[in-house]
């Protein structure tokens, strides 16, 4: 399962299937100011985030994440060249992109409706984290319930690869500037800790071989 918000341009990818069996999930509303999904079988409510279910017969199961970064079509194609595309039926097609969102769009202005004095959506939300701008475009990694948000702001500014230290995980992060392609990976191979770093004609190199890395 992908997921898409198109209001705060946020993605994840889930294996839908749980126990063994294959769950179909469709937009449910709104929730601490982002979206909200259920699953057809159960009706349990989910985060389209985090993978968890907050509410419903299925509520404290977590899907496994699987692999999934946000870029532009171009970009895509330019790595994938043989990438596949997602096939919709023809009605689907036909419709343009603004029909396709419009009605998510419509519910989150009517959401926006004054009540008690305050904006409604605010009253919806948990406690706000103001470290960041609102829709600050980042690179978000989580491992093992550790996260950490990597503005891509601020991976503009650096050579582009950061060698970082997530919980007890070297990992490395990987930017292309000024595009929104950016990917974490690990860098422990075997016993050895690789360290990166990107040379002046823009190609990836680790320290402790001298490898060129895509």
């Amino acid at each position: 399962m992908v997921t898409f918000c198109p209001g705060c341009w946020s993605g994840a990818a889930f294996d839908s299937i749980i126990q063994g069996e294959r769950y179909t999930f469709r937009l449910a509303g709104h929730y601490n100011g982002g979206l909200l999904i259920a699953d057809i079988e159960t009706g349990s409510l989910w985060s389209p985030f985090t993978g968890k279910a907050l509410h419903g017969p299925l509520k404290g199961t977590t899907l496994a994440r699987l692999p999934l970064y946000l870029t532009t079509w171009s970009e895509w194609l330019n790595e994938h060249p043989t990438s596949l595309v997602l096939y919709a039926s023809m009605i689907y097609k036909q419709r343009t992109y603004y029909t396709r969102i419009k009605k998510v769009l419509l519910n989150l202005l009517r959401s926006l409706r004054v009540v008690r004095g305050k904006m409604l959506y605010k009253s919806l939300l948990q406690q706000i984290d103001e470290r960041l701008p609102a829709n600050q475009l980042v690179l978000g990694v989580e491992i093992n319930g550790i996260a950490k948000a990597y503005p891509l702001s601020a991976l503009d500014k650096t050579k582009s690869v950061i060698n970082d230290t997530l919980g007890n995980h070297k990992i490395v992060i990987f930017h292309k500037p000024e595009t929104w392609t950016a990917i974490a990976f690990s860098r422990q191979l075997g016993n050895e800790v690789l360290v990166f770093d990107r040379t002046e004609d823009g190609k990836i190199i680790d320290r402790n071989t001298l490898s060129y890395w895509n």
